[in-house]
This record gives C-alpha cells, structure tokens and sequence, in this order.
C-alpha cells in the first residue's frame, strides 16, 4: 500500500488526520506551501512536501507514491475551480484509491457553498471518494 497525501496539515483537523494515521503505522505526506512549517510540527514521523492547489507544477512531487488523499478547501480559495485541476490530476494519475473530502452537512442539498461543487468534480472525476460531512467539531483541550 503507498501512502496519504494529507492537505490542511498545519490546522486542527488536518493535523489530527495526520496523527491519527501516524498512530496506525500509515505513511504519510503532509502537503502545504509551508513545508517547514510541517516539518517543525511533525519531525520525520512525515514526509513534508510543498504543495499549492493553485498551482499545477506542485502536484507531481507530492503525488509521488500517493494512493489516498484527504482535502480540505483552503480558506483562501473560494471558488471551487481551483480545486478542479488536482482533482483532475488524480484522475490521470490512475492509481488513487480513496479521494477524502472534508465537506459541510447538507451540502449535497445545497449548492451555493463551494464544497458542493468540489464534490461534485470528484464523483464526475469517477474517483473512489469518501465525503465527510461533519455536524460539528469537538475540540480536546
């Protein structure tokens, strides 16, 4: 089996997405476009690789043995477009096994939030896909 990409590493769910990999002996690439940032949080436990959904050239180094992905929309990108390249990259790829999306609740009744659409690209992409729809976030402190 190859490993998880994991995008959203640096804040809280992507974080425990890693952790919680990371505690089942999962090898995983935390992706952002502060990879040093990644590697001051998890050490060598994880590959750190630079990674931005808006540009295409970065999508082939984090890819690299990747055959799951977890998404979570960056805040910043608010039209689902951008998404639609890597979405597409992976289709190309053909070899991804498990596309998992952090969505909204009621998204697939409600298209005016972005995260409609990117669920959208990935089920049209014809990719194995997991949309997670959470109600609400319990935080540990």
């Amino acid at each position: 089996m190859g490993k998880v990409m994991v995008t959203g590493a640096l804040g809280n769910v992507g974080g425990y997405v890693v952790k919680y990999l990371l505690q089942r002996g999962v090898d995983v690439v935390a992706a952002d476009i502060n990879p040093n940032a990644l590697a001051e949080k998890f050490g060598a436990e994880v590959s750190t690789v630079y990674f931005d959904f808006a540009k295409v050239q970065s999508f082939a180094a984090v890819l690299k043995d990747v055959d799951r992905v977890f998404i979570m929309r960056p805040p910043h990108l608010g039209k689902p477009e951008d998404l639609k390249p890597f979405v597409e990259t992976l289709k190309a790829q053909g070899n991804i096994q498990l596309v998992s999306f952090l969505s909204l609740i009621g998204v697939e009744k409600n298209p005016v939030p972005p995260h409609h659409k990117i669920e959208k690209y990935i089920e049209e992409a014809g990719l194995p896909y997991c949309h997670i729809r959470p109600s609400f976030f319990y935080a540990k402190y």
